[in-house]
């Protein structure tokens, strides 16, 4: 939680563009991912589907949120949208799971070390971009 309080929108900001670190050997996949999908339930009523190293989060009426997928070979978390573009609809769905997510991971004790790449005073982009290559329709 300090790390909420000392960046700010910051955090969540960098979280949801870079995912969520995750402590190295300190987490099982399956266990981790089964804890996420129930909190994020409990606490959206989003229907969640499991596929191997990824959720993916829905509405009751089937339209796709957002996912999640658990890069064990970075150790993160990383949120997928589906399509090119975010659907700014569903902007308060996200930040939901976003919310959850990163309290499931708190509580798990398997939050590892934040390093950020924005601060509380600077928002602009500019950064360097990651990509990941997935087998996934959720772009990464």
């Amino acid at each position: 939680m300090d790390n909420i309080e000392k960046y700010g929108k910051a955090f969540f900001i960098d979280i949801l563009a870079h995912g969520i670190p995750l402590k190295k050997d300190g987490y099982e996949q399956h266990s981790l991912l089964d804890s996420v999908a129930n909190a994020v339930f409990l606490d959206t009523g989003l229907d969640v589907e499991s596929i191997e190293d990824r959720l993916r989060f829905y509405t009751k009426g089937g339209i796709p949120i957002v996912g999640l997928v658990c890069e064990t070979s970075k150790d993160r978390l990383l949120f997928t949208m589906p399509g090119n573009e975010p659907d700014f609809e569903f902007a308060d769905s996200i930040l939901d799971v976003l919310f959850a997510v990163v309290k499931t991971c708190l509580d798990e004790e398997v939050f590892g070390e934040f390093s950020p790449h924005l601060n509380q005073q600077s928002f602009q982009s500019g950064g360097s971009e990651e990509s990941f290559e997935c087998d996934d329709d959720f772009s990464i």
